[in-house]
């Protein structure tokens, strides 16, 4: 309801910071609340939680998260594909293949190598 008169939840618009924000991560602390909890009575959504595809997309999404505002201020404030003027679809699906690339081969050359590493790191309840 917050986004629609802004047309989205852009941050230079005072209603996306407070309540917008809050309330979006409030929704979303519910929404996983209900889920992972066995007797809020949704085990048919937490079924649905356990597909595959979200899986992976869930193995990628801190790279989508981190890369997501920098491929999109390249190429839409930048302008450095040229879009200016172009379908604003066309736009999000091109932000949206670069940026899940740029998460694939982050997760692969950067995360899943410093992951490994965890194996040499001994962790001890002493602190």
């Amino acid at each position: 309801m917050i986004a629609l008169p802004n047309r989205g939840l852009s941050f230079e618009y005072p209603t996306t910071v407070f309540p917008g924000s809050t309330l979006l991560a409030v929704g979303f602390a519910c929404f996983v609340f209900l889920v992972c909890h066995p007797t809020a009575g949704l085990s048919g959504l937490s079924n649905v939680m356990r597909y595959r595809w979200l899986r992976v997309l869930g193995k990628y999404s801190y790279g989508i998260y981190v890369y997501h505002w920098l491929v999109q201020y390249c190429l839409v404030k930048l302008n450095l594909a040229g879009l200016r003027g172009s379908s604003p679809w066309l736009i999000f699906g091109l932000v949206s293949m670069i940026t899940a690339g740029t998460a694939w081969a982050s997760y692969h050359l950067l995360e899943r190598p410093f992951l490994s590493l965890k194996r040499y790191a001994r962790f001890d309840d002493a602190g």
